[in-house]
């Protein structure tokens, strides 16, 4: 009886002191509790289980800092300057370029207390995902869901170990990944309009020949410059192929040169754009709660 009673009787929540029972509260690291009240004042991000209590309380305070970065900051952008894409009625990003950071809306989201926004300069990689489509029958189509995976640098990452401290310090503190669902029941590998947003802060071509066209004759010397790394990517596969089908070396080591210059380039415009949203961002983070974010956590 005893070990049942342990698991049902209630238990105080260590952040308010109410007594609450086995589905209203969480269980931390060091085997204390928290009510499903406290814990949103959480992120939708953070796993309290993976933290003591003195963890759950930095956080907390962190989240604080969060709402208030974004009362300042965020809601008082003028509408043309957010990009709000929302999917499925539930899901979706809002863009601000003007502070490179941007917010993340989900159904638990929704539920928090504190607002929070998260750094361009974080964004480790975006891409689309497909999860097969299990059933069959009439109308059944190759995927039950299509979407955004957006990955973050995070120093709570399964191979943060590896990291030193200072390139934490440059890393979310706890985010790993963000999904947004964008289409379901659907033929089509479908990220949305957000992977396009996400291409032009990063440096990315536009995936339509029209938009390369036009970037490649029309646009800044950075848009330019972008397209000719593309070309260059091209130029080094189409060598590839024709070494490999005539064995010719010096096709051959045209490509591999050809590869290296892409990869450089591509590799530069990344470390440019982060470096100038890092910037941006700390500049922001500075203006409303008097420190950066790393700052606060790292003291």
């Amino acid at each position: 009886m005893g070990f049942f009673s342990n698991i049902f009787s209630k238990q105080p929540c260590q952040l308010c002191g109410k007594e609450v029972g086995t589905l209203s509260r969480v269980k931390l690291k060091d085997k204390q509790y928290i009510c499903s009240d406290c814990r949103k004042n959480t992120s939708a991000f953070f796993n309290p289980v993976q933290y003591d209590l003195e963890g759950v309380k930095k956080h907390i305070e962190y989240m604080q800092k969060q709402d208030e970065l974004y009362k300042k900051e965020f809601e008082t952008l003028p509408k043309e300057k957010i990009n709000r894409i929302v999917y499925l009625g539930y899901y979706g990003i809002v863009f601000a370029d003007e502070l490179a950071m941007f917010e993340i809306i989900t159904p638990e989201t929704k539920k928090r207390n504190y607002k929070e926004l998260f750094r361009y300069d974080q964004i480790k990689d975006f891409k689309p995902y497909g999860k097969e489509n299990t059933t069959t029958g009439e109308g059944a189509k190759k995927y039950s869901e299509t979407g955004l995976r957006i990955v973050m640098s995070c120093a709570n990452s399964i191979d943060s170990a590896s990291y030193s401290d200072e390139a934490k310090k440059q890393m979310h503190p706890y985010a790993s990944e963000f999904i947004l669902p964008v289409e379901r029941n659907t033929n089509n590998l479908n990220a949305g309009m957000a992977k396009n947003h996400l291409n032009g802060i990063f440096g990315r071509p536009d995936e339509t020949l029209f938009g390369s066209i036009k970037e490649k004759f029309t646009g800044t010397e950075q848009d330019r410059n972008k397209y000719d790394a593309v070309g260059n990517a091209l130029g080094a596969f189409s060598d590839m192929v024709k070494g490999k089908a005539t064995g010719n070396e010096a096709d051959m080591d045209s490509a591999r040169e050809k590869m290296e210059l892409a990869m450089g380039s591509a590799a530069a415009f990344i470390t440019e754009n982060r470096s100038k949203y890092a910037k941006v961002s700390d500049e922001v983070e500075i203006r409303a709660i008097g420190e950066t974010f790393k700052d606060l956590l790292y003291k």
